[in-house]
């Protein structure tokens, strides 16, 4: 009698708990995004106004995930989420759990020395900064490579649909149900994931609302419709 309610207890405990430590791990996370938040404030403020580069044009030791080390604690823990399942793999690589607006960091040029216009890589440049992400929760499908920081979100502009930027541009680059107990779902929609903004602020979104974004052909671009 006694062994089976010890038994009943474990069964009651055990899921509580485990949803205790998910919620301290989503409460880290965010806080991680807002200190890499003051962190590219500060680097801007450095820097002429500009956001941290990334690999689109630097080399890895100069960008972001390297190029904030010098305005965080232990920028080795702030740039992997206690949730990311290849925390380990950015650990030894060097890189990061977190994926950067490429509209933020990256202006193809279209001529010599003439950048493609709007040009979105200073803070200034971006109007609705409380509305336009940076950071983004990395894709469980990618490497954790100091190459690897930043999304390809032009290209999801080349989908027709929807669905189509949804699964083959969004979730090749990101992962929106970065916080779930369980395994991922084939649309990645049950769960949710910290967002970094331009205006510092992390917001833990569901899922099936960052599914909206797909809706805007322009994703996540700082001219996208709000």
């Amino acid at each position: 009698m006694v062994i089976a309610i010890i038994a009943l207890l474990i069964g009651i405990l055990l899921p509580v708990l485990g949803a205790a430590r998910d919620a301290a791990r989503i409460t880290q996370s965010l806080s991680q995004m807002r200190q890499i938040g003051l962190a590219v404030t500060a680097y801007a403020d450095q820097y002429e106004g500009f956001f941290p580069p990334s690999t689109h044009t630097v080399a890895p030791d100069e960008a972001w995930i390297n190029a904030l080390a010098p305005f965080l604690g232990d920028s080795d823990e702030v740039r992997i989420c206690p949730m990311d399942p290849r925390a380990d793999e950015a650990r030894e690589l060097g890189g990061s759990s977190f994926t950067v607006n490429e509209y933020l960091v990256f202006t193809p040029l279209i001529a010599p020395n003439v950048y493609e216009q709007p040009d979105y890589r200073t803070i200034e440049s971006v109007a609705n900064a409380s509305q336009v992400v940076h950071t983004l929760p990395m894709a469980d499908g990618v490497e954790r490579s100091n190459t690897n920081d930043h999304t390809h979100a032009r290209n999801w502009t080349f989908f027709f649909t929807a669905d189509l930027r949804w699964n083959d541009g969004f979730l090749a680059d990101i992962q929106p149900n970065r916080f779930r107990r369980g395994p991922s779902d084939d649309d990645a929609l049950n769960g949710s994931a910290g967002y970094l903004f331009v205006d510092g602020h992390a917001a833990d979104i569901p899922a099936i609302e960052v599914r909206q974004w797909a809706e805007d052909p322009l994703t996540i671009s700082p001219a996208a419709k709000r």
